[in-house]
Formats: structure tokens, C-alpha cells, sequence
């Protein structure tokens, strides 16, 4: 074989590598699920019947490191101060301006920006809003994944007198990201709105 072929065959089989690359990165690779901070985290109460029933809401981008979308069965959020563990199953996210029960969220490699709402379900009663340190995990179970997969954890102080407005004047307390600061400032909403 002459030069001219060798660098003939030498650049088919690196256009063939590159191709394969290509194919893997955008057709086959099926990344992951991610989820940036959430700008807003709030604790509330949804009115339903005359009952108080606790939520969180928080709002976020959900995207795929692939090329191909994801798509997500359902999630839930884990909520933990001290000892206590609260785990809020019901998920809802705002669609076309409009709050539905999620499952089968498809989530696209550019990502979706939304609006998630987590009530707790079960024994209510037992729900307190205190004043302490709270650690808030959040879940996801995507379709032909045999487990939840951990999206993002955080961490608030909900000081007293937050944890009494909230508790006796039926108000949420809202907590907005601050970039330059690098904290959660809050805000007390009554009802909060989202």
C-alpha cells in the first residue's frame, strides 16, 4: 500500500470512530436525570375540605445529560428535622398554567423549568412545622429504571417565629434563592401563591 492509501484508510477508519462517537453520544447514551437548585422552596398548606394539608413547592429545571429525554414515572420529597422523617408522595407540577397530578413527565435534553408540588398523605395529624434545621431530598423514579434515583438535596433553617406564622396564620413561608449570597432568604406569604 502507498502513502496516499495509507492516509486514505487511516481517515475512513477515524470518519468511522468519529461516527460511532456520534451515534453513541446522540442515539444510544441514555444519561441522566438532573435538576438544578430550586429558586424557590416554600412550605404550605393546601385547604381541602376544612383539613390543613401540609405541602412543599419548589421551583426548578429538570433536564437530561443525553441527547435522548427522560421520562419521569413519578416523584416524592423527602423532608427531615432531627429525628423526624415526613415523606410527601403526592406530586403535582404546573402544566400549561395549570396545576396537574403528575406522572409521565417527559423531560428533553434543553430541560423543563416548572413549578412542583409535594403533599404529604397519610397521617396528617402528626405533621408539626417547627422551628429547626430541615433537610429536603428530591426524589425521582424514571420509566425502565428499577429504582428512585436522588435529584437534589438541600437544607433550610426554619427559625421560630416562621414556624409560629406559618402554623397559626394558616400562611406559607417562601424561600428564594440568592445567588450572590449564596442562602435562602425567606418571606412570609398568606395563602402563598404558586
Amino acid at each position: 500500500m502507498d502513502t496516499l492509501g495509507i492516509i486514505n484508510f487511516t481517515v475512513a477508519i477515524i470518519s468511522l470512530i468519529i461516527s460511532l462517537m456520534t451515534i453513541w453520544l446522540t442515539l444510544l447514551k441514555k444519561g441522566n436525570l438532573r435538576m438544578t437548585r430550586p429558586s424557590v422552596v416554600a412550605f404550605a398548606f393546601d385547604v381541602e375540605k376544612g383539613r390543613k394539608i401540609p405541602k412543599i413547592f419548589l421551583r426548578t429545571l429538570l433536564f437530561s445529560t443525553a441527547q435522548q429525554g427522560q421520562v419521569i414515572e413519578s416523584m416524592y420529597v423527602k423532608i427531615q428535622e432531627g429525628n423526624i422523617v415526613h415523606t410527601l408522595t403526592e406530586w403535582g407540577y404546573y402544566h400549561d398554567s395549570q396545576l396537574v397530578l403528575g406522572g409521565g413527565l417527559y423531560v428533553p435534553h434543553e430541560g423543563i423549568a416548572s413549578y412542583h408540588h409535594f403533599l404529604l398523605t397519610g397521617d396528617i395529624a402528626e405533621y408539626k412545622l417547627s422551628a429547626g434545621e430541615y433537610d429536603i431530598e428530591i426524589f425521582a423514579k424514571l420509566i425502565n429504571r428499577k429504582s428512585f434515583v436522588s435529584l437534589f438535596k438541600l437544607h433550610i433553617t426554619l427559625d421560630k417565629h416562621l414556624a409560629e406564622t406559618v402554623t397559626n396564620k394558616n400562611a406559607g413561608v417562601m424561600f428564594t434563592w440568592d445567588p450572590i449570597r449564596v442562602e435562602y432568604n425567606w418571606s412570609i406569604d398568606s395563602p402563598p401563591k404558586i
